[in-house]
């Protein structure tokens, strides 16, 4: 697998295998890849930079959608561990008219002459407001404080996403990009052949040369031909897919303004950027929140043993009718104090094996960024220097290319040797726009390590 996918795969927390080998090392069903359309197609390319494409995909990605939808249900469960804590008031209102059975009560009442066992009917009117208070539950605390901290990591998880969206956008249009430059050095391929071809039968017909240097040449011109159709083909396929992860439809043609782009590189040194990503990784921050609130569960189960206080209290009206009815009141407090508890001890063990995967989750994440910090690195390093090999490599084979017209329009040597620097120069060509690339997606992929995706895309031209 190429250093791109591997750098891609690697900063997105995912293994390099060839399943993954597809855009970004992401397969076409991820969210990541896909996203809600939200504006009709037009007939006119649409002009899109780095920037604009980022912004789309920020709104309209799938993945955003659905981490914002995990943000709203975290909250939900913050809120239903509130109701606990805050008041509850209800009023209510009721006339009831009933009998009752006064020897379901215990009274006997034959021992109270001409006193009826069926007493009534009588109407009850009661109309009151009532609240109650929980004054202290440590247990019920320590759940909320759980669930805030999850609602945190939850938000951050949404920030990290963000942040991986950025990534996969900025590699697809890099990709795009790439087809695009494909598309005009095989073009220049074409053209190139085309006027060899055009020297060979010159030269034929001068009598200089042969008609298989004039049929070699033609071979040439047409798999330049056939390149170009590739490249053509690759390059609309790409737009298709950057399309699908940004919020615009599939038929959408799109005009790349950002051509031939070079992403800027962080600031700084190494010891510069393992300091920063630390702090900066929304991936981290997430990890540090999971763990205070499995700690914060474990309080919770410790805490279930102590007592709780509340207090309840109502007023009201209370008689046979609403003209009749008279205030009265209700207050109340309790203590609650539990004193056998057959789950505590279950509890308090898995709470604890929770907070020590947390734990050993946030060490092995902080090792792990600093490692995808070094690797992300050499991988800038390694990539700058091939593309500089490249350009050079480029250059010498268009000197070659140059000589050996030469020498065969001067009737010196057939195109055999024209036809060798021709393939020279198209996978030095080829080479060097396939570093070019990987210069930039290891630059994307080094902002994603440090927690800074975006100044990657709004550093581009």
């Amino acid at each position: 697998m190429s250093r791109r996918l591997v750098a891609v795969a690697f900063a997105l927390g995912l293994a390099a295998t060839p399943a993954q080998a597809q855009l970004a090392g992401l397969p076409a069903a991820s969210p990541l890849m896909g996203s809600v359309p939200a504006a009709p197609v037009t007939a006119e390319p649409l002009p899109l930079s780095l920037r604009e494409a980022v912004d789309r995909a920020l709104t309209h990605n799938l993945a955003i959608l659905n981490a914002r939808e995990r943000v709203t249900r975290s909250d939900a469960d913050r809120l239903r561990s509130l109701r606990d804590l805050l008041p509850h008031v209800e009023a209510r209102t009721s006339l009831t008219r009933q009998t009752t059975n006064l020897a379901a009560f215990g009274f006997d009442t034959t021992l109270f002459p001409g006193v009826p066992s069926i007493v009534g009917p009588f109407n009850v009117f009661d109309a009151r407001l009532g609240a109650s208070q929980t004054v202290f539950d440590l247990s019920a605390l320590n759940d909320v404080r759980h669930d805030r901290l999850a609602l945190d990591a939850a938000r951050l998880d949404a920030l990290d996403t963000r942040e991986v969206v950025t990534l996969v956008v900025t590699d697809l249009y890099l990709r795009a990009d790439t087809a695009a430059r494909r598309i005009d050095a095989v073009r220049d391929e074409v053209a190139t052949a085309q006027a060899l071809f055009a020297l060979a039968t010159t030269l034929r017909d001068a009598g200089t040369t042969t008609g298989i240097d004039v049929v070699r040449a033609e071979v040439q011109l047409q798999a330049r031909r056939q390149r170009l159709i590739a490249a053509e083909h690759d390059f609309a396929k790409q737009q298709i897919q950057l399309a699908r992860a940004i919020g615009l439809r599939a038929a959408q043609p799109i005009r790349l303004t950002d051509a031939a782009l070079t992403l800027p590189k962080p600031a700084g040194t190494l010891d510069d950027a393992l300091r920063a990503a630390a702090s900066a990784r929304a991936d981290y921050r997430a990890a540090v929140a999971r763990l205070q609130a499995a700690e914060a569960t474990r309080q919770a189960a410790k805490t279930a043993q102590l007592p709780t206080v509340g207090v309840r209290a109502d007023v009201g009206a209370l008689g046979s009718s609403a003209g009749d009815a008279r205030r009265t009141y209700t207050l109340a407090g309790a203590v609650h104090v539990p004193l056998f508890d057959a789950g505590r001890r279950a509890r308090l063990a898995e709470s604890g094996a929770d907070v020590r995967d947390r734990q050993a989750a946030v060490a092995d994440l902080a090792e792990r960024i600093e490692a995808d910090v070094r690797s992300a690195w050499l991988d800038v390093q390694a990539a700058e220097q091939e593309l500089a090999v490249a350009r050079n490599r480029t250059s010498l084979t268009r000197q070659e290319l140059a000589l050996a017209r030469t020498r065969f329009a001067a009737g010196v040597t057939s195109n055999i040797e024209v036809i060798q620097a021709q393939n020279a120069v198209a996978a030095a060509t080829d080479n060097e726009i396939a570093s070019a690339y990987a210069v930039n997606a290891a630059t994307a992929a080094l902002a994603r390590t440090l927690g800074t995706p975006g100044t990657a895309a709004a550093g581009a031209p």
